[in-house]
């Protein structure tokens, strides 16, 4: 939810608030008792929808950037190591480079040569420090990355999906306040105290 439409929410709750103080003068089944039903449908999806696109935006990031922070660290101690084993292979290292900067499509990229490279070379690699079982580590890491970037892109869509639903929610509720307005102005201009209030 951006800065306008927080100020527009707050006036929305304003005017459902002006609603429920002045019920017992609105008539049951009235145009405006239906307008302001409308309103309070619409400040609900606005809230509904607002709340999904900051939670979606939120919780995908943070996935995605545990996922690639461990996958990270399993490429620079595989690189690290690979370094450390060049000193008496010379050359070893070089499929083992870790680009920079590791941005997704670098880290997912040299993530699948490393797994493809290591595989045939684990003996080297665990005889020089690396966990016994490094390789499926690595795995599971790679594997839990793309499953974040992929929940991160449905995240990306849900978003795109609930800043819609607040773009229409909007809309609805605009339309509900122009009809409270119209009636509020013409239909009650007797009573002065809610002439006044509005």
């Amino acid at each position: 939810m951006n800065r306008r439409e927080s100020t527009k929410w707050l006036t929305l709750r304003r005017i459902l608030q002006f609603g429920e103080f002045y019920k017992s003068r609105i008539l049951e089944g009235s145009p405006l008792r239906r307008a302001f039903t409308k309103l309070a449908t619409a400040v609900g999806a606005f809230n509904e929808d607002a709340a999904a696109e900051r939670t979606r935006a939120r919780d995908g990031r943070k996935t995605l950037q545990v996922s690639r922070g461990a996958l990270v660290f399993r490429l620079d101690a595989i690189a690290r190591t690979a370094r450390m084993i060049a000193k008496t292979i010379p050359g070893f290292d070089e499929p083992f480079q870790l680009p920079r900067p590791v941005k997704y499509a670098v880290v997912l990229t040299a993530g699948h040569a490393f797994l493809r490279d290591a595989e045939p070379l684990a003996a080297q690699f665990i005889a020089h420090g690396m966990a016994a079982d490094f390789v499926d580590d690595l795995r599971k890491a790679l594997t839990a990355f793309e499953e974040a970037h992929a929940e991160r892109e449905a995240g990306v869509v849900a978003r795109s999906s609930a800043r819609e639903g607040v773009r229409n929610a909007v809309k609805a509720a605009n339309a509900a306040v122009n009809t409270i307005d119209l009636i509020v102005r013409y239909q009650h201009t007797a009573d002065s105290e809610m002439q006044s209030a509005w």
